[in-house]
């Protein structure tokens, strides 16, 4: 019992990590495109649920440390690579466009701290990469959803196909299959309709012919 509820947890908290990273799920490129690190969305923190949180703090205790302090983290959710992939949004604002060669020009005329160009270079390329990482969590989300649009559109006519099929035997079980597809509206005239309607043409119409039409039709 055990095993199993362990494993269930296991297989919904990789679901749960695959929906925020893979197809974008609240956005966890978005700090990273910002400079201010990778938001970790945590394991199973739904709505009011936040089991990762729960487990996070049990985990942690009142003194975390070391490995303990890691996990709960990695469980609760936080901010990670802040120092290492953050950068000052100002940096690139100030250098939109500008090639690496003239930024390396203005820090040797002193116009600029001596480290730009690097931090230039930095910057952009954590920004590139989480613009990508949105892009392929983007496409991911449009390869998964397109199939199943398709094979749910697909059923949608075959479910049509298959309620219209019974419906035409049944009205053309009286006919032979002869009955034109025009007389099954609402607005066509039933068979007697036609008939009374013959009759009156023929100004052979009588009170003592009602309920016989059919026959002096064919006649």
């Amino acid at each position: 019992m055990i095993g199993e509820l362990v494993g269930g947890l296991t297989s919904a908290a990789w679901l749960d990590l695959q929906a925020h990273y893979q197809y974008g799920f609240g956005s966890p490129y978005t700090n990273l495109m910002m400079g201010k690190g990778l938001a970790h969305p945590g394991i199973l923190n739904v709505g009011p649920l936040q089991l990762g949180t729960w487990a996070g703090r049990a985990i942690q205790g009142p003194a975390p440390t070391g490995v303990r302090a890691g996990v709960g983290k990695f469980l609760k959710g936080g901010t990670y690579f802040r120092g290492s992939l953050g950068f000052d949004p100002a940096l690139l604002t100030r250098y939109e466009g500008a090639k690496l060669a003239t930024i390396g020009m203005i820090e040797k005329a002193g116009r600029a701290p001596i480290g730009t160009v690097d931090l230039v270079r930095h910057a952009r390329f954590v920004r590139g990469a989480a613009l990508g990482l949105r892009a392929l969590s983007v496409a991911s989300v449009v390869a998964v959803a397109a199939p199943l649009a398709y094979s749910a559109g697909r059923g949608l006519v075959n479910a049509a196909k298959a309620i219209r099929g019974p419906i035409g035997m049944s009205n053309t079980l009286d006919w032979g299959g002869q009955l034109a597809s025009a007389f099954m509206t609402g607005q066509a005239a039933t068979e007697r309709q036609r008939a009374i309607q013959a009759l009156e043409l023929s100004r052979t119409l009588g009170r003592g012919y009602l309920g016989q039409e059919a026959r002096y039709l064919h006649q």
